[in-house]
This record gives structure tokens, C-alpha cells and sequence, in this order.
């Protein structure tokens, strides 16, 4: 807890006149994952594909002194995976966020693996691809930031400060 004891004569604190701020946030989230794999295997062991699909519903609750949110995320996800030997392993792995506050946000990665010797171990070679939405924090300083550089009147003369509260909460 943040207790100002002095007046903010350069407006440092932009939502309401606090004379004291709690400076705490909150999330709370709750994750369902259902996920359904399978092997496809030939006559001979030493080749397998594996094969893996599902989805994930992420429950979010964000909450701090200002703000209090409901979000919500369903991701549909995918692995594939070939063994051609117990030497040599090749795996595709997708997750894409179809649905909520991160639509469009996705994690593409493939790696192959190949066994060298039991003395050197394994080599990894991999490659991924992502696209991500900014943290939530981030966003939320943007747009506050955006207010501030339009020039923000002095709290009482064009707006208060549930007006001024609304546009940083965007």
C-alpha cells in the first residue's frame, strides 16, 4: 500500500485524486485442456506416427485498484510426430488461440531429433514460429500513455475522473 502525503502537483496519478493507492493486481486463471493421442504403428516397431489434437478454455480474472475484467481464451492444438527409427524423431507441434481476448495468436514449432551415440547424446534441430498480443500491462500503459499525449486537462475543468478513468481502462 502507497500512501500519498504530499499534493500531486504534476498529476503522476491520472485516475481520480487518490490519497491512497493500492498498488496490487490480481489474476486468477483456470485452464480446462482436453487432449485425445493415438500411435499409428507398422507391421515392423521401429516406425510409429503419433498423433495428438485437443483443446484448451483458459477462464481469466484480472482485477487491480482500478480495473476488473472477465477474459476468456479456447485454443485448438495439434501435435504430429514420426519415429522413423529409435535413432531419428521428427515432430509438428501447432497451437492456435481461435477464440477470446488473444484470437489469433498462434505457436508453430517442428524439431527433429536424431540420436548420435550414447557417449555424445542427442542432437535438436528446431524451428518455431509465433505470433503474440502484448502482455496486458503493456496494453494497458498504451493506452493511458495515448490519453497523456493528447494533452490531458487538469481534473474539474473539461473532465473528471470517471471520464478520464474509461478512456485508460480501454
Amino acid at each position: 500500500m502507497f500512501f500519498k502525503n504530499q499534493a500531486d502537483l504534476y498529476n503522476a496519478f491520472p485516475y481520480n485524486n487518490l490519497i491512497r493507492v493500492d498498488d496490487t493486481t490480481k489474476i486468477t486463471t483456470i485452464s480446462n485442456d482436453f487432449t485425445y493421442g493415438f500411435y499409428l504403428r507398422g507391421k515392423s516397431l521401429k516406425n510409429e506416427a503419433k498423433v495428438e489434437l485437443g483443446f484448451q478454455n483458459d477462464l481469466i480474472w484480472y482485477a487491480d485498484s482500478v480495473l476488473s475484467k472477465f477474459y476468456q481464451n479456447s485454443m485448438v492444438k495439434g501435435a504430429i510426430g514420426y519415429k522413423f527409427s529409435d535413432r531419428v524423431d521428427v515432430n509438428f507441434i501447432a497451437n492456435q488461440i481461435v477464440v477470446g481476448r488473444n484470437m489469433g495468436d498462434f505457436l508453430y514449432e517442428a524439431h527433429a531429433d536424431v540420436h548420435l551415440s550414447d557417449v555424445l547424446g542427442k542432437l535438436r534441430i528446431g524451428a518455431y514460429s509465433q505470433n503474440k498480443s502484448p502482455e496486458m500491462i503493456i496494453r494497458k500503459c498504451q493506452s493511458c500513455l495515448s490519453f497523456l499525449e493528447r494533452g490531458r486537462p487538469k481534473l474539474g475543468e473539461d473532465q473528471d475522473s470517471k471520464s478520464i478513468l474509461s478512456i485508460c481502462k480501454q
